[in-house]
């Protein structure tokens, strides 16, 4: 009875860190995203390669006047002018362009050209400060899924807890007892929690930081307040969540390519609205606000 409560309550604080996740996987980029590279079968014929999930079949006929820059406006709605495979325009994410040829060009803030989401460009073409929102890994035996502030973060660097805050590495998760969240490649932050209610269920839960004394995220992120009501078996509890979100003003400010190798898939990370600063947009994947 009290390993399955146990077990059964962690799974529902995992649930509460909206996107904060296991260790080994949630971790890095690993070189699967290079933006434009999505295995879509286009048989248009020209070298764009724009590989369209529409299963279009087109000889060159789908309207395009490139000459092979690409400026098709075949069925799936893409309008990419770059030359390359799209990053899964079908799937609502614009064309990563020419991100990772090594040469920045228009709305890309950097390109590196290189698959390494830890140095100083992300392979989404965005600055990595080292800073909120940016890739992260846990690595060594203390890293759990229950506790994104335990174990060594890599990838943290800039992120410096402001009072009552511990700096954390948020990661994905694949149903971890029937929840599922998704920060791919990792998200640096700072969190607390504090938890209200049954003792049997608050004092299982890790309460990292001082929720009522973090007041201030650092300069280009804002404060999230998240709360969870736990009832398991009549043991009932409130679990109340701060977390550090990175600030924006439009999508590609966030790593829009990133790739998720705990899903196998690309993040949805956007620009969005916060759920607690009215008119204030942060890099979030959506989903994890379900």
């Amino acid at each position: 009875m009290k390993t399955k409560m146990i077990r059964t309550i962690l799974g529902l604080l995992a649930a509460l860190l909206l996107g904060l996740a296991g260790c080994s996987g949630g971790s890095s980029d690993n070189g699967n995203n290079q933006p434009g590279a999505d295995g879509d079968a286009d048989t248009d014929g020209d070298a764009d390669a724009a590989a369209d999930a529409d299963g279009d079949t087109d000889t060159d006929t789908d309207t395009d006047t490139d000459t092979d820059t690409d400026g098709d406006t075949d069925a799936d709605g893409d309008t990419d002018a770059d030359g390359d495979a799209d990053a899964g325009s079908d799937s609502g994410y614009v064309d990563a362009g020419a991100c990772g040829n090594g040469t920045p060009e228009d709305w890309e803030a950097c390109d590196d050209g290189n698959k390494d989401n830890y140095d100083n460009c992300t392979t989404s073409c965005t600055v990595n400060d080292h800073g909120v929102g940016q890739p992260c890994k846990c690595t060594g035996t203390g890293c759990v899924n229950t506790d994104f502030t335990a174990g060594t973060i890599v990838g943290c660097d800039a992120v410096t807890p402001t009072t009552g805050s511990e700096k954390a590495c948020s990661r994905s998760l694949k149903n971890f007892y029937g929840n599922n969240a998704y920060t791919a490649g990792g998200y640096c932050t700072l969190m607390a929690i504090k938890c209200t209610g049954n003792s049997v269920v608050c004092n299982l839960a890790p309460m990292p930081g001082n929720y009522d004394t973090f007041t201030t995220c650092p300069s280009g992120s804002a404060l999230e307040l998240m709360t969870r009501q736990v009832d398991y078996s009549g043991l009932k509890a409130t679990m109340y969540t701060k977390i550090c979100l990175k600030t924006c003003t439009q999508d590609h400010d966030c790593r829009l390519y990133e790739w998720d190798s705990v899903w196998g898939a690309q993040g949805q990370y956007a620009c969005v609205d916060s759920k607690t600063n009215t008119g204030v947009k942060i890099c979030y994947d959506a989903r994890n606000f379900q």
